[in-house]
């Protein structure tokens, strides 16, 4: 369930909505912030760098139950230095947040609180350098996950490497071969007695 303060549930229930965007892209150097505005804006000890209409959010759907969903935003026109940066560093799975202000008619945040519409992760960036370097991150939602297989196999060997020492799945291979013969209803006690 997400959660707003009441501002920011008033302000999204007007007829005209205007807003700001924040994108966060966490990278082991260092995170990666701007926001769809302009001006420098300093949110939870992050800086945020207003780029205005050179980036782009693709819509973010949500359905009932838990169905994997994604999101892609883009950046034009940005800096060597953060494409060097996406080009170097490894990106796959590294956490990223997409928040939403609502404003109010003189262009002011009408909380301090940004509404968090969007947590998951990179699944892949591509983008293009040249005289209008740009760049498109694709992500995904913590239930892409959940519809892979987990490669884990219930042995011995697999369970040395997890937890030295545990001899929990020592004897799993004899087990499997084993023949279990149960004693039939009659020479069991009646639980009723």
């Amino acid at each position: 369930m997400r959660t707003q303060d009441a501002a920011n549930a008033a302000a999204m229930i007007q007829p005209n909505v205007r807003g700001i965007y924040f994108v966060k892209l966490a990278f082991d150097s260092g995170d990666i912030c701007w926001h769809s505005g302009f001006g420098d804006i300093v949110f939870n000890g992050d800086t945020y760098i207003g780029v205005g209409n050179l980036s782009s959010i693709s819509t973010i759907k949500e359905e009932p139950g838990v169905k994997a969903s994604g999101a892609s935003v883009g950046l034009s026109g940005v800096k060597e230095e953060i494409i060097a940066l996406l080009l170097l560093e490894p990106y796959i799975n590294r956490k990223a947040y997409i928040y939403f202000v609502p404003l109010d008619d003189g262009d002011q945040p009408v909380s301090a609180t940004p509404t968090l519409i969007f947590k998951g992760t990179i699944n892949g960036i591509s983008g293009t350098q040249g005289s209008s370097p740009g760049f498109s991150v694709e992500l995904k939602s913590r239930f892409a996950d959940w519809e892979r297989g987990v490669k884990i196999l219930y042995t011995d060997v697999e369970q040395q490497q997890i937890h030295p020492g545990d001899r929990g799945m020592e004897y799993i291979a004899q087990l499997s071969q084993k023949k279990i013969i149960w004693p039939r209803a009659a020479f069991l006690p009646d639980p009723r007695d």
